[in-house]
């Protein structure tokens, strides 16, 4: 009996411990990408002839919301275990709720949940689910602030709604994690703050800008043109004065 976990930033690993024999490990995505998946994967006997797996795979650009899949098969009986885990980042506006987002992957069925919060020091459990009984048991200091919907988990949503987060007590790193007696998923959230943004300010000013700047030019044309008239209208009037006076 072994389970398979999956960590990761910059790179993906798979890890399995103190299995017999050596098995078998290959990475998937959700969804399946064109871009061939190169793993590193080192076996390890240890002096008791069991095994230990580390297998590591490098984080594919351009996909910041793909799910990454890590299946260990035993040579043995045939079994597999599969960890999987998704990273992404969430933007909470002041003021209003935030949907944190956990999707159930396509391999899991009716898996159990576990939502856990970290602000960098301490690690608290926000709520958790057991999809037989269909149980939501929420923590204490999250009863008022966090909500899971259980209709949606049939749908393979497993999100929580925030409600009304503070910004100095609820920004940090989100986990969800779902589990199966074959299978966890994990997926981490790190929530920072929605900063207002001044392009539309700067826009706006650059458009006054331009507009004042092109009045400037207009007026100025314009004038240009009053002064040649009346130059024109005064050298006009001069020389008909002087062919009048001869």
């Amino acid at each position: 009996d072994h389970q398979s976990r999956m960590s990761g930033y910059e790179e993906m690993k798979c890890a399995v411990n103190n299995v017999f024999p050596a098995p078998r490990v290959t990475w998937e995505t959700e969804p399946p990408t064109f871009e061939a998946l190169r793993p590193v994967t080192r076996i390890i006997p240890n002096k008791m002839g069991l095994y230990s797996v580390d297998s590591r795979l490098k984080k594919l650009k351009g996909l910041p919301d793909i799910i990454y899949i890590c299946k260990v098969t035993s040579l043995y009986s045939g079994q597999t275990w599969t960890a999987s885990i998704r990273q992404r980042e969430i933007r909470e506006s002041p003021g209003t709720d935030l949907t944190v987002p956990c999707a159930v992957p396509s391999y899991m069925n009716k898996p159990s949940l576990k939502w856990t919060f970290s602000n960098g020091e301490d690690l608290s459990t926000i709520l958790t689910y057991d999809s037989w009984s269909e149980n939501i048991i929420s923590s204490p200091p999250w009863k008022s602030h966090a909500e899971l919907d259980p209709f949606k988990i049939s749908f393979g949503d497993s999100s929580i709604r925030l409600m009304d987060p503070k910004e100095s007590e609820h920004t940090g790193r989100y986990t969800c994690v779902l589990s199966m007696p074959y299978g966890t998923h994990t997926e981490h959230k790190n929530s920072t703050k929605d900063r207002p943004s001044y392009w539309w300010i700067l826009g706006l000013v650059v458009g006054l800008l331009l507009l004042s700047l092109g009045g400037i030019l207009v007026y100025r044309k314009l004038k240009g043109k009053d002064r040649k008239a009346v130059k024109q209208q005064l050298y006009c009037t001069q020389n008909l004065k002087h062919f009048t006076d001869n």
